[in-house]
């Protein structure tokens, strides 16, 4: 953060295009940035475009900044894509659906989604890069969790998410190092872009479990909604295994086997982390001055403090003082940019 609380990107200045020819971005790109193509609808042939890139061991960083109304076709992608909006809205669209995406939120893509972006003018952006290879690996091997579940959805993303949060802060500190050691970033240290790595695979297994779960909710059992319904309903109070199996007129072990596998959790699972979930947004809706993180947990059940920020840290990749703090970002890319 500088001085009047905004988050610059210090992206190293190495200069991929700068062009006031657009007729001359849609070869350039194709060449260097394969599969973003940009088409010219809408823009003048003398709009002003920056591009920056910093390529990494087994990743790439785009620095993007649009002087005009732009188009780009993301078809299909080879690589999981992450894009950090910074200035103005980019609107996505693909066959199923689509959605605006504003400054401080992002979108990412999985290999082999087909998507159109359209950038109003004056737009500045940040997209992230990950190799097929790597990130499949730690999402489907690691976590054990199927990415067919996402197939053909834009996937929004928000810095409410700690683990968002945490992805933003780890690119400029990869940034920020490889300027200052002015070398090339491939002769950084890759113990940073590996944890870059892990937070990416973390944030796709938490959006795979939502997903998941969804999807879960509407095959159950009735019986298991009606459980699922008793816990949102009472999520305050202290809930057990045996409430619930009284409740749906089946075994415990019935119940157990019906969430682990409809939401690859088990019961006391789904409990906290519905709840944990409830702390988060109260703690996003807190003002510091007026509420503690204490008292906030001590509403939903929480009142071992060590135990609690455990749970809450694994659950959402950062501290709950962090989130009872935190406040949504003012982004500055004027420095991605010579």
């Amino acid at each position: 953060m500088n001085s009047t609380g905004q988050s610059d990107f210090l992206l190293p200045r190495t200069q991929l295009i700068r062009t006031c020819d657009l007729r001359r971005l849609r070869r350039v790109i194709s060449r260097e940035a394969e599969p973003i193509r940009y088409s010219l609808r809408g823009a003048d042939q003398t709009s002003y475009v920056e591009v920056t890139k910093l390529e990494l061991s087994t990743s790439k960083l785009f620095g993007l900044h649009f002087d005009a109304s732009l188009e780009a076709e993301i078809a299909p992608t080879q690589n999981f894509e992450f894009y950090f909006v910074g200035a103005g809205n980019l609107t996505v669209l693909n066959q199923e659906s689509q959605c605006t995406v504003h400054v401080g939120e992002g979108v990412v893509y999985f290999p082999g989604d087909i998507a159109v972006h359209r950038w109003e003018p004056g737009s500045e952006a940040l997209a992230l890069f990950l190799e097929k290879r790597l990130l499949e690996t730690l999402v489907t091997g690691f976590y054990r969790l199927d990415a067919r579940l996402l197939s053909g959805r834009i996937i929004p993303l928000s810095y409410a998410s700690g683990l968002y949060r945490s992805i933003f802060n780890l690119i400029m500190q990869i940034s920020m190092e490889t300027e200052q050691a002015g070398r090339c970033s491939r002769e950084l240290d890759g113990g940073l872009e590996q944890l870059l790595h892990s937070s990416c695979a973390l944030l796709i297994e938490q959006i795979l479990n939502q997903r998941h779960a969804s999807l879960g909710i509407q095959q159950a059992p009735r019986y298991l909604k009606r459980s699922v319904d008793y816990i949102v309903e009472h999520l305050a109070d202290d809930i057990k295994l045996a409430d619930l199996s009284e409740l749906s007129q089946v075994s415990p072990r019935t119940i157990q086997y019906a969430f682990h596998k409809y939401f690859n959790q088990s019961p006391t699972e789904f409990i906290c982390h519905t709840k944990l979930s409830r702390v988060r947004e109260e703690l996003l809706k807190a003002n510091p001055k007026d509420m503690t993180v204490t008292k906030i947990a001590a509403q939903w059940g929480f009142f071992h403090a060590s135990n609690f920020a455990r749970s809450y840290s694994a659950l959402f990749g950062e501290y709950p003082s962090d989130t009872l703090h935190s406040s949504r970002p003012n982004l500055n890319l004027s420095k991605v940019v010579v």
